[in-house]
């Protein structure tokens, strides 16, 4: 008992029980058993208190993604697409709560080459089937909004420059090696 009562606790009293018979006195060990059963407890209480932390969190950011979706904002007629820089409400476009706004076209072409070929390739087939479903005669309505939801989805869960990818591009240099680019570029900012 004084081995299971030492303070390093490496050996608890569950783990000597099932060397015992079945039927012994466990008088001389009624306290032992009684304060690995109140670590227990406590143990339980503390998990569930993480638990419900937990839970609430979650509701918190779920909520939180439910309001950004049904967040609006006025959009100016002088706004232009960030990567083509063409007036933005001459065609489909999406507006991201950092305020960037890109055509649709554009942030697909932008984002395809950081996705998986996987996802890349459903990306390439929503486009196609929201295409056919635009050029029938009567659009079927479900179809499209679940394509569009699932494109939305791949593409706009967040902004190509301020999300996951760009900081997974933060390795990448700014100018590759080809010199024409660089001139291209340097002819444009002076």
């Amino acid at each position: 008992m004084e081995f299971v009562n030492r303070q390093d606790q490496v050996l608890k009293i569950e783990d000597i029980l099932p060397f015992f018979k079945d039927f012994f006195y466990i008088d001389d060990f009624k306290e032992a058993i009684c304060n690995s059963l109140e670590l227990y407890n406590s143990d339980i209480n503390r998990l569930s208190e993480d638990m419900r932390d937990a839970t609430e969190s979650a509701e918190r950011i779920h909520n939180d993604i439910a309001n950004l979706r049904r967040k609006t904002c006025m959009i100016e007629s002088s706004k232009t697409c960030v990567l083509c820089d063409g007036s933005l409400l001459v065609r489909s476009f999406y507006v991201f709560p950092c305020t960037h706004m890109f055509h649709t076209k554009c942030l697909v072409k932008e984002v395809i080459p950081h996705l998986s070929a996987h996802k890349a390739r459903e990306v390439q087939r929503l486009e196609n089937l929201m295409a056919n479903l635009r050029d029938e005669d009567r659009v079927r309505t479900d179809q499209y909004k679940s394509a569009k939801s699932q494109l939305d989805e791949i593409v706009a869960s967040e902004c190509i420059l301020c999300g996951e990818i760009i900081i997974q591009m933060i390795d990448k240099p700014f100018l590759t090696d080809d010199e024409s680019e660089f001139e291209r570029l340097k002819a444009e900012w002076l």
